[in-house]
């Protein structure tokens, strides 16, 4: 072992029993640890914190290191300690463990305690909302926070994983012990900002599906309480949003159902689609074509007279009358 002297650290520890002092000498080489172990406590996400540890320390067996997890109860903190097997523990393997280890937990809280803090910011803040709402507001959350082109931080998943993988590899790099749901209410306040974020802007949809809901409902009222002005009713809309109403035998329909119409959109601004559901509702025909181009088919007009007329009506691309707008 002399050509290891000079790469060697000694510690020396004196032990004393039964009044003899004995002094031990433990010898490990430059760069290296006798033992690594971090332990991380959850309340709730046990299983899913084991799992992932399993999954992400797993790889390090490929790279010759194997850890051993062992659980323990401490009041109602499950910990699992993470240890890395081995005489001796190489600095940059020690680093790999705690990277490692990181990436384990940022995947439980993004892929599974996400979801429990999301409910309860809807619960805490929005407790006015029936179980039922609560739900469909979840449901908006999720939705948005899956879109490839969201908004806010949680838009690019793979961009706050990182950053929360970052504040987990500084945290550890300076302690051995990281309780899950504490390290997310204390050191992630952006991200936990971002999530009460979501939840408003997920809200703030809710309640457009609620109004839109309860306008298609009012439309529909009208449509069933006044008798059919026409049998039957063609409309062409043009690439400019302006249309034109035809009635069975492919007449343009007279003034005196729309121009009432009309000069109420004059005075008031109305949209050509605005325009078009009040002249539908006001004519209330009992089947209804529309015509137009598939590019020129407007998404959210047309799920709107759909609601409203139902089976009474169809979309046409390929008549002669689509050809004409």
């Amino acid at each position: 072992m002399a050509g290891y002297k000079k790469n060697m650290t000694h510690i020396i520890l004196a032990i004393r029993k039964n009044g003899i002092s004995v002094s031990v000498t433990l010898s490990t080489m430059e760069g290296m640890h006798l033992a690594e172990s971090i332990s991380i406590g959850t309340a709730a996400q046990v299983e899913d914190l084991r799992r992932h540890l399993r999954q992400e320390l797993g790889q390090l067996h490929a790279k010759g290191l194997d850890v051993e997890i062992n659980q323990v109860k401490r009041g109602n903190i499950t910990f699992l300690g993470c240890n890395l097997a081995g005489r001796r523990i190489r600095r940059g393997n020690s680093k790999l463990f705690r990277d490692y280890i990181a990436r384990a937990i940022s995947g439980v809280i993004l892929n599974e305690l996400q979801q429990t803090l999301l409910q309860k910011i809807i619960q805490h803040n929005y407790y006015y909302f029936d179980p039922e709402e609560r739900a469909r507001i979840l449901s908006y959350v999720d939705g948005n926070l899956r879109l490839p082109c969201g908004r806010g931080l949680l838009s690019n998943s793979l961009k706050y994983r990182g950053e929360i993988i970052q504040k987990l590899q500084e945290f550890l790099d300076r302690h051995d012990e990281v309780v899950l749901e504490g390290f997310v209410q204390f050191r992630l306040k952006e991200y936990m900002e971002e999530l009460e974020e979501a939840v408003d802007r997920a809200v703030d949809d809710f309640l457009q599906e609620r109004e839109q809901k309860e306008f298609i409902e009012l439309l529909q009222h009208f449509v069933r309480a006044q008798e059919p002005a026409l049998p039957e009713a063609h409309v062409l809309l043009g690439a400019d949003g302006q249309f034109q109403v035809l009635n069975e035998n492919g007449e343009t329909v007279g003034d005196k159902y729309l121009e009432e119409i009309v000069l109420e959109t004059m005075q008031n601004e109305t949209c050509y689609d605005d325009l078009l559901i009040s002249a539908l509702i006001t004519i209330a025909p009992r089947r209804l074509t529309v015509h137009c181009q598939p590019t020129q088919e407007r998404e959210e007009n047309m799920q709107t007279i759909k609601a409203v007329f139902g089976d009474s009506m169809r979309v046409c691309h390929n008549c002669s009358l689509c050809k004409q707008r």
